[in-house]
């Protein structure tokens, strides 16, 4: 029964006239189950088998993806709705991508002064940091050992040598006017290194830190007072167009929320800079300890690296909260934090929908950008190499993508604040322009301290 004794499992006759006899499966197989007569791409059983295992994994957590989106359907509406509307903004002020640019070079400046400072700090080396005294090579400079005196301390300092002085009796390197019998010559002597970290330095450092997050702060509460501004106003006011949102949200800013910033910035700038010390104890103690300590080391500072971003993240809701509602910075921080144990799957599906956007958003930025760089330097000159401009282009690209898709992540968290905010404070649908009233609509009731706070009435 074997078709020209070829055949090397269950075979059958076909319909086709062409084609006498084809291989089939039993009755009852599943595709797991079935053979393959002319052997597997994948040899390996064992490895056949991990393939299969990963299959129905890969199966089942798709399946409970679906299941996850099914559930946050609403959610995932109310994020395309408040990107929508962040849209909308950025399209309608684009003032606001002014904002960064300022940041940017107000950091610059920062850091330039910063630089020029810093540099004469460190460079005021105390005369008594390098030890007085004449040595011999090795208690000057140690051994495999132990380190020597003028290399005890970090910075490091280094050994010089000294030639003697023969019109003299005593001298510890050329002895009795150049006689150094029965002594031991000690000619080298300990120079101070050419700069150093002290407690002068540790403050100017935590300042750059500070105000670093401060510039950082005043950025994020600007535009969130813009985007938070435009929303609420009525787009049918006669000076709805005429508002420079921008600039109104800049000197409340600088009017009234500095010293709320500054708050918020110290903190972040206070786990930072204890993140960069253990990094810098680690380094200098790292020949002498332990491997358990070094670890210990480690996992500390991943414990301060996940804080400052938690505190990064309620920071960034606090200071969006003190753009929309004028609260201190404790206020504003207790707010924040609860608003987003209330709203914790909201805020989970905006974060993640905003990520997958960014993503999106800064690709498409940059590679249209290398794209039509590429296209404008092959018609210039094709003989010209396109590696550094295509190099440039692709940087700048990205520095101006990401400037771009945090104004519009910003806005849209913004938005979300302020929708949450409209709902809390059951503001009618006529407190804010009717075309955004929808936004309410995605939001469902909520249960807030055992008493329930029903959504805003819609037409």
């Amino acid at each position: 029964r074997n078709p020209n004794g070829t055949a090397l499992t269950i075979w059958c006759f076909t319909t086709d006239p062409s084609t006498r006899w084809e291989y089939c499966s039993p009755l009852g197989s599943s595709l797991l189950e079935r053979e393959c007569p002319t052997g597997y791409a994948i040899g390996d059983e064992r490895v056949r088998t991990a393939m299969k295992v990963l299959a129905c994994i890969v199966g089942v957590l798709a399946l409970l993806w679906l299941l996850w989106v099914c559930c946050v359907w609403s959610r995932i509406n109310l994020a395309i709705a408040l990107y929508e509307a962040a849209a909308q903004f950025v399209y309608s002020t684009p003032s606001i991508i002014l904002v960064p640019v300022l940041q940017t070079l107000v950091a610059l400046g920062w850091f330039a002064f910063w630089s020029f400072s810093v540099a004469s700090l460190v460079s005021q080396v105390p005369t008594a940091y390098a030890p007085e005294g004449f040595y011999s090579w090795e208690e000057a400079v140690g051994n495999s050992n132990e380190r020597g005196k003028c290399n005890s301390l970090r910075p490091e300092g280094f050994a010089w040598k000294y030639g003697g002085n023969e019109a003299v009796s005593d001298d510890p390197c050329s002895g009795n006017k150049g006689d150094t019998t029965g002594i031991e010559p000690k000619c080298w002597k300990c120079a101070p290194p050419r700069y150093v970290f002290d407690a002068k330095f540790a403050l100017s450092f935590f300042t750059l830190l500070w105000n670093n997050e401060l510039i950082i702060a005043i950025g994020i509460c600007i535009i969130a007072g813009a985007a938070s501004g435009w929303f609420f106003s009525r787009p049918d006011s006669k000076d709805y167009v005429a508002k420079a949102f921008v600039r109104t949200a800049a000197y409340n800013v600088f009017r009234y929320h500095v010293g709320s910033l500054a708050m918020g910035a110290a903190i972040i700038a206070i786990v930072r800079f204890i993140r960069y010390v253990l990094t810098y104890v680690e380094n200098n103690v790292k020949e002498t300890q332990s491997k358990v300590v070094m670890v210990l080391f480690k996992v500390v500072q991943c414990c301060l690296w996940c804080m400052e971003g938690c505190l990064r993240y309620v920071n960034k809701n606090a200071y969006i909260q003190i753009a929309i509602l004028g609260r201190n910075f404790c206020s504003a921080a207790q707010a924040a934090f609860f608003l987003i144990m209330r709203n914790a799957v909201r805020f989970a599906v905006l974060g993640f929908f905003g990520w997958v956007m960014r993503l999106i958003g800064l690709a498409t930025i940059v590679v249209a950008t290398a794209f039509t760089g590429f296209v404008l330097l092959e018609s210039l000159d094709p003989t010209i190499s396109p590696i550094v401009p295509m190099v440039l282009f692709v940087l700048f690209a990205y520095i101006v993508g990401c400037s771009f898709m945090n104004i519009y992540a910003l806005s849209a968290d913004t938005m979300l604040q302020c929708v949450i905010a409209s709902e809390e404070m059951k503001l009618p649908d006529e407190a804010i322009p009717q075309k955004f009233v929808e936004l309410r609509s995605y939001a469902e009731d909520r249960t807030n301290g055992g008493k329930a706070v029903a959504n805003a009435t819609r037409e």
